[in-house]
């Protein structure tokens, strides 16, 4: 929550912010650009994720995205647009689907929460990993307010499933994977302020690119998502193991998933045949040098 602090630091600056939600690439990422740890401010989405991974980033200056704290004027001001902004949403949007009023009543309330963090805390720019949320956009118009750039990147390739999501991107530079989805389908959509710079995937590291002409047996890769069939898809992809029993099939569950889905990938593969290996390590493009197929189910 965002309150008034007589204790706090107003105005710390910092040459850049990073929005931590993994440890391999935001390491990487730290490391090649900054010089000293003072330069960066990592910010953790929750008090959960910052004890699970402040030990891997002890060199570093860390906070919660809502360590957010004001003086007493600015709390005042703060409150008062907070009850104007409720009141003229009321009155304009209240005749919508009562889920959808309640999600503008909650950016509202964050927009207030930006404003008293970047009050806080100063970073001349923010890299942002949250393109698919709504919250990206009023964190960076206060991010704005306050001399800050913003810096996204593409989460994934937007096929149909998140088109919506994918119209309303909103930093001032986004780093994308080609030009093709943007010539083609997104340079009328998004800000005519924001830059698009076509970087490649961010996984692929010279390393792996060096690699993709090698040779590679013809195994099979299986992505699974969370997903409505996905009891089916696991059953179609152990068919394909049997037929192919002389391959290796490696199932790949994607990370992250909460412990019901875990669960129910745990439940799946207890009668996988004896050619089906899990494979459990996070980064997939070590996989993806060992064989020829890939399948997948859902955006992956």
């Amino acid at each position: 929550c965002w309150v008034w602090s007589p204790y706090c630091r107003i105005g710390q600056k910092y040459p850049l912010a990073v929005d931590i939600i993994s440890l391999r690439f935001e390491r990487e990422l730290l490391k090649n650009l900054t010089d000293d740890p003072s330069e960066a401010l990592l910010v953790y989405r929750t008090e959960a994720t910052r004890q699970n991974f402040k030990r891997n980033f002890q060199e570093y200056s860390g906070c919660v995205l809502g360590d957010a704290r004001t003086d007493v004027a600015r709390f005042a001001k703060l409150s008062a647009a907070l009850v104007g902004d409720m009141w003229r949403l009321w009155k304009t949007t209240s005749s919508v689907e009562p889920g959808l009023f309640g999600r503008y009543c909650t950016l509202v309330g964050k927009r207030a929460m930006f404003a008293a963090f970047f009050q806080r805390h100063q970073p001349r720019f923010f890299f942002g990993r949250d393109d698919y949320s709504i919250d990206h956009i009023i964190r960076n118009q206060e991010l704005r307010k306050v001399g800050g750039t913003s810096i996204g990147m593409m989460h994934g390739i937007p096929t149909n499933t998140y088109i919506s999501e994918w119209n309303e991107v909103d930093f001032d530079i986004y780093l994308v994977m080609g030009w093709h989805l943007y010539e083609k389908f997104y340079r009328d959509m998004w800000p005519s302020h924001m830059k698009v710079v076509a970087t490649g995937c961010f996984r692929m590291t010279p390393e792996y690119f060096a690699r993709r002409h090698q040779t590679r047996p013809d195994d099979i890769a299986y992505f699974p998502i969370v997903h409505r069939n996905s009891d089916f898809l696991m059953a179609e992809t152990f068919r394909v193991a049997e037929h192919f029993s002389d391959r290796t099939v490696y199932v790949k569950m994607k990370a992250g998933r909460g412990d019901v889905e875990q669960q129910r990938f745990e439940r799946q593969v207890e009668q996988a045949p004896a050619n089906v290996v899990i494979y459990e390590d996070v980064v997939a493009y070590d996989l993806l040098l060992k064989i020829s197929y890939a399948l997948g189910a859902g955006p992956t």
